[in-house]
């Protein structure tokens, strides 16, 4: 259930002595949420924006998104999956210092743009692709693991195989991150 606060009583409640308890407050308040809410925070920890959207998305105005440039970006996966090819392009299109996506389970993936990084907009085209690729070979996985007989014979219901393609793009896309991200200047960690 969405909260009736105000946005000022919401950021009030979360902000916190520093960046670190910034970023645990917002974190650990929207991880279980069954809806994205974003939070863009400045170096110092101050929380600039925080806006809910739908079930895998946020829409942000111009405005907003003018807030992003060398903040840093939260915001829950409900699915606890890896960063969306839309959350890439967004982080490196308006220059953020770095993406965060909370999981339900506590952890938190990360990317940090460094001094070293080169062009975002190749490395967003090229984490497309990846996502591209990523959702073949799960398929392909799924295919293996006869996924298609075992819906027809309804020994699993088609809302776990979607979680399984789901969770294997995710796995698929973090390794991509772990490998690839440093060669464009960003830091990709999974905690």
């Amino acid at each position: 259930m969405r909260s009736m606060r105000t946005n000022e009583d919401r950021i009030q409640k979360l902000q916190g002595n520093t960046l670190i308890e910034t970023l645990k407050n917002v974190e650990d308040e929207h991880r279980n949420q069954e809806y994205e809410t974003l939070t863009i925070i400045d170096k110092s920890g101050k929380i600039l924006l925080i806006k809910d959207g739908k079930a895998k998305s946020v829409l942000i105005t111009p405005k907003e998104r003018e807030k992003m440039q060398d903040a840093i970006i939260t915001h829950n996966h409900k699915d606890s999956s890896c960063f969306s090819p839309e959350d890439i392009e967004c982080f490196v299109k308006y220059g953020a210092k770095e993406v965060r996506a909370t999981k339900r389970d506590g952890g938190v993936y990360s990317l940090i743009r460094t001094f070293m990084a080169t062009s975002g907009i190749r490395f967003s085209k090229r984490y497309y692709r990846q996502k591209e690729i990523a959702t073949r070979k799960a398929q392909r996985k799924l295919d293996d693991g006869g996924y298609a007989a075992k819906l027809r014979y309804g020994t699993i219901t088609q809302g776990f195989a979607d979680r399984e393609m789901d969770r294997l793009i995710s796995l698929y896309n973090s390794e991509w991150l772990e490998v690839y991200a440093k060669h464009y200047g960003y830091v990709y960690s999974e905690e």
